[in-house]
């Protein structure tokens, strides 16, 4: 991520950058659903 970019903002980025797609975000539930799992590996790392 870029400074002052959110994460929806380095995602698009992204995209456009390596396939040439511009994008638009419809949903956080991806977001939120990888969050879920990263905070249920790391309980797991504890």
């Amino acid at each position: 991520m870029e400074r002052n970019e959110t994460p929806a903002e380095a995602c698009m980025r992204e995209v456009k950058e390596e396939t040439g797609y511009d994008i638009s975000i419809l949903s956080l539930f991806l977001k939120a659903t990888l969050n879920i799992l990263l905070d249920r590996n790391a309980k797991r790392l504890i």
